[in-house]
């Protein structure tokens, strides 16, 4: 799957739910781009999923490789996403993630409730989520990202390895290295 969204469509094989929208320009290199939300109104969420591209065939890795641009405006929250699944929701999704597969967080809000740390990259298996108090799966890793908001387009890229294991890198930093995922039963 590759998408450089410059023509303003949702690509194939693609849906977008909530505040997400395509837009020509603006992008990395004014390109255009997929924008998950912005900085007002407050309370918007977003969704882009990218369909089963292997009709049902059982996938042992994949690499996503992206730009990404988090604000740093005021002290928006609360991050966003990579959500990689067979049952994630027709609609938008909370940096928390969704389905019983792997989650990637980019998490850049402390709750007041001190039900989290952040910001973080946090690699979890295996839960349902929604908010903060629903999540039901594993955190199998979590690294404190200072820089997780720099304004500025970062590359990204997430990594399945054949042999089960998964690499986060983000911003040029291996944040998540080839880290185990035998241990959460997931397959």
């Amino acid at each position: 799957f590759f998408a450089d969204f410059n023509d303003g469509l949702v690509p194939n094989n693609a849906s977008v739910y909530g505040n997400a929208t395509v837009l020509t320009s603006g992008g990395y290199t004014n390109s255009g781009y997929l924008q998950l939300t912005t900085t007002s109104p407050v309370g918007q969420s977003a969704g882009f999923i990218i369909n089963d591209l292997d009709t049902n065939t059982p996938v042992v890795s994949f690499t996503a490789s992206f730009k990404v641009l988090i604000g740093s405006f005021g002290n928006g929250a609360d991050g966003m996403s990579f959500n990689f699944a067979p049952d994630l929701p027709a609609g938008p999704i909370t940096e928390e993630g969704a389905g019983t597969g792997y989650t990637v967080e980019f998490d850049t809000y402390l709750n007041a409730d001190g039900s989290d740390t952040a910001p973080t990259i946090d690699l979890k298996v295996g839960g349902s989520y929604g908010d903060h108090s629903s999540y039901t799966g594993n955190e199998l890793a979590s690294t404190v990202v200072a820089n997780l908001r720099p304004d500025v387009f970062a590359d990204a890229v997430i990594q399945l390895n054949p042999n089960n294991t998964m690499t986060v890198i983000y911003d040029g930093v291996y944040v998540i290295s080839n880290q185990d995922l035998s241990v959460s039963g997931y397959i």
